[in-house]
């Protein structure tokens, strides 16, 4: 999205320029050849501002529908820790499972935020869909650094640096973090609407399960 996107810029302005060019000179009539140049190069840029045009939102389209999925996996997966939330998970009978939910989850945002960065570059840089977009972002930014931050604290536990009534402490500060969310709602409640404003400004539309059961 980005190449198309510098590419419409150059073309636009290309073509802006080349157009008053040639209206400037329009009344010289010993440049019809200069003016009949411009018009050629005022021409084959409006073909290639179109082409660009046409592949931006192509691309778009398809980076739009890969955010969205992958804004849905992520809900999908952070299930687990409100289970963990409810089961009162501090309990020493459950510990080893928060700690293997805690490092699933944090190496899997590690892998699709920082390993596979979504490649969305808009055209008008304070559109909605950047702005929601952003605020996505900053949620699932935040939340891998306090997952993060939570998946070295059990490393120091292991390693006899911190006690784990200093871990259990900086556990039950993330399960009201996830659970009232900016004072909110839950963490995936907040995402979930983010995700669907998000849908409906691009327009994605999902085709209907059309199968008799």
């Amino acid at each position: 999205m980005l190449i198309y996107k510098r590419t419409i810029y150059f073309s636009f302005i290309v073509c802006v320029f080349v157009l008053l060019t040639i209206i400037y000179i329009n009344h010289c009539k010993d440049l019809m050849l200069f003016t009949n140049i411009l018009i050629g190069i005022f021409s084959s840029n409006i073909l290639i501002l179109i082409s660009s045009v046409i592949g931006y939102n192509i691309e778009k389209g398809h980076e739009v529908v890969k955010y969205a999925s992958l804004i849905n996996c992520i809900n999908l997966k952070l299930i687990p820790l409100y289970n963990l939330l409810r089961a009162d998970s501090i309990k020493d009978k459950t510990l080893e499972t928060t700690k293997m939910i805690l490092r699933s989850n944090c190496d899997f945002l590690l892998q699709h935020i920082h390993l596979n960065t979504n490649k969305m570059s808009f055209i008008i840089p304070n559109s909605k869909i950047k702005k929601i977009k952003n605020d996505m972002d900053m949620m699932i930014y935040d939340l891998y650094v306090k997952l993060d931050l939570l998946n070295r604290s059990m490393w120091e536990v292991e390693f006899g640096i911190k006690s784990n009534e200093d871990w259990n402490v900086e556990l039950l500060d993330f399960y009201k973090y996830i659970g009232n969310y900016q004072e909110l709602d839950i963490f995936t409640n907040v995402l979930d609407k983010k995700h669907n404003e998000f849908i409906e400004v691009c327009k994605i539309k999902y085709k209907k399960d059309t199968t008799k059961s």
